[in-house]
Formats: structure tokens, C-alpha cells, sequence
């Protein structure tokens, strides 16, 4: 899987550059996994980079929401284009974490 991490304002960033697949859906939650047990929280997820997540994304997406929500973490995701936002929020997500514009929004949300 194509992505670069950065950290700023106490948010680790995972900017993922493709398309969340079946395929990669699992390297995709390790990388989230990964996150979480390094201590971090408090995740953004750059979607500037993906046209497109398949159903097996979504369930991973599903997951390390409720993880973080146990573990009174942030999880906001930021760049979605108009795909990935409508299928975030036909499933309820926007309900259970934010969904920004930019990037820079999102490192707002303290």
C-alpha cells in the first residue's frame, strides 16, 4: 500500500495514495493497528489520494472507529472526493467520527 505518515498538532496522519481494495483492505488495517499500538490515537486519514474504497475498507474503517472511540481517540478522515464522501455517509459514518475538507481543517479539530 502506497502511503506517507507525518505527524502535527498531536495527530499522526496516514495519507493513503490509492485505491482501498479487497486487495489491500488488510494492509490498510495493519497500518491502522500499527498506529494505535505505537500509542497514537489520534489518527487523521488523508482520502486526497484515493478515488475509490471498496466494502472491505469500509469494514476496516468500521472497526478502528470503534477502537478508537473505546480508547477515547480521535479518528477524522480529510480529502475525501465526492465518492468516498457519499459512501462514508450513506454507511453513517459522519454519525460516529469527522469527515473535513482539508487537511488543514482537520488539524484543527482538537
Amino acid at each position: 500500500m502506497k502511503y506517507q505518515t507525518s505527524k502535527q498538532e498531536g495527530f499522526i496522519i496516514l495519507a493513503i495514495q490509492e485505491e482501498i481494495l479487497s486487495s489491500n483492505a488488510q494492509e490498510f488495517g495493519n497500518l491502522i493497528q500499527a498506529t494505535i499500538d505505537s500509542g497514537d490515537i489520534n489518527i487523521i486519514i488523508d482520502f486526497a489520494g484515493v478515488r475509490l474504497i471498496d466494502s472491505s475498507g469500509v469494514t476496516i474503517m468500521a472497526k478502528y472507529c470503534r477502537i478508537l472511540q473505546e480508547k477515547k481517540g480521535k479518528f477524522i478522515l480529510s480529502g475525501c472526493n465526492e465518492i468516498t464522501k457519499k459512501v462514508f455517509t450513506m454507511v453513517g459514518f459522519n454519525k460516529f467520527f469527522k469527515i473535513v475538507a482539508t487537511l488543514k481543517e482537520a488539524l484543527l479539530e482538537k
